[in-house]
């Protein structure tokens, strides 16, 4: 079988202050095919290789048009070009933000795997990242398929050197957290956001984007960003993660009403309803006009069987609530006398 073992380049970043010791190695192989491994068209492969080094040796290419040839090679499928354009993209100084998520998608998308055997359970993905002498098991299997585990720390390793490198891009860490939650690791979610968020208040929530640009609306955008993962764990069932995402985000955005009724949510659903409703009566009364907790609080005096309660509050949401909420109100109203 052809093979060809041609290297083109092996670049070590060193240890940066608080992150570990990372190597991105932009290799091009052609070599003996395993049960992973699709079968690669080698005109393809050259010809994807004459391109870059064109490129290359006319010139630097734009960090912008890295990122573009990239996704094309994505919309086509083409998992070696995504490679090929890695390996000329590593090697410009400073290298843009985009890189970091290219590099992270692409290892992503060759870690998927189906034919490896099923992994010994005493080796958790996120432990082996933490631990760089642990040595890789074949195979990680998650709720959601079976991994490659290198490639998965690869993928991992992108993101965390993004993230040292482009502190201020919070999309990086969402992206983070939110593989963890695809990965089924739950319980490192919130410590990820939560050093996030206390960056972010270090730094007045100054978020940038992939062109360096600041975000408008920092705090909306982070809320909403935390909230859409807050969600995801509801929707696995993870109450424990979700309550600690939510506290941590209430701690930097104590007034905001949508965290404070995710977080009565979150209570009702494991139906702490004392609870529940001391807090939500807290809030009421530093804030009475905030109907989304009245009506959660009604909600949470309902389910807990106190009719005369729950009427009391649906009547208040029917006047103060907007046009969703009145309607909910009027319904529950109805349905209890």
């Amino acid at each position: 079988m052809f093979q060809v073992y041609f290297k083109v380049m092996n670049i070590d970043w060193m240890q940066r202050p608080n992150e570990r010791f990372f190597t991105f190695e932009a290799e091009l192989l052609l070599r003996p095919f395993s049960t992973a491994d699709k079968i690669i068209n080698r005109d393809i492969v050259m010809k994807n290789f004459l391109f870059l080094f064109l490129l290359f040796v006319s010139g630097s290419i734009h960090a912008q048009n890295y990122e573009k040839i990239f996704l094309k090679h994505v919309e086509n499928r083409d998992t070696m070009g995504q490679r090929l354009v890695l390996a000329e993209w590593v090697s410009q100084f400073p290298l843009n933000p985009a890189f970091y998520t290219c590099c992270y998608d692409y290892n992503m998308r060759v870690a998927r795997i189906d034919s490896l055997p099923r992994p010994r359970k005493s080796t958790p993905l996120l432990w082996i990242i933490d631990d760089s002498t642990a040595i890789l098991p074949e195979a990680y299997e998650t709720i959601t398929g079976k991994y490659n585990a290198y490639r998965i720390t690869r993928a991992f390793n992108c993101l965390d050197i993004g993230i040292a490198d482009n502190p201020q891009r919070f999309d990086m860490r969402i992206l983070k957290a939110n593989t963890m939650i695809q990965l089924g690791e739950y319980f490192r979610v919130s410590k990820v956001l939560c050093e996030a968020m206390e960056h972010g208040l270090q730094t007045d929530f100054e978020w940038t984007n992939n062109r360096g640009k600041l975000i408008k609306n920092p705090i909306d955008y982070t809320i909403k960003e935390v909230r859409v993962l807050t969600q995801e764990l509801l929707h696995r069932k993870d109450t424990g993660t979700s309550e600690q995402l939510t506290r941590c985000a209430l701690k930097y955005f104590p007034k905001n009403t949508s965290l404070n009724a995710d977080l009565a949510r979150i209570t009702m659903a494991r139906k702490e309803y004392k609870f529940t409703i001391k807090f939500l009566s807290d809030n009421l009364q530093e804030n009475p006009a905030q109907p989304e907790l009245i009506e959660l609080l009604a909600d949470c005096y309902r389910e807990n069987g106190n009719r005369e309660m729950a009427i009391r509050f649906y009547q208040k949401v029917a006047k103060e609530g907007n046009k969703s909420q009145k309607a909910r109100a009027n319904k529950r109203l109805q349905e209890l006398r």
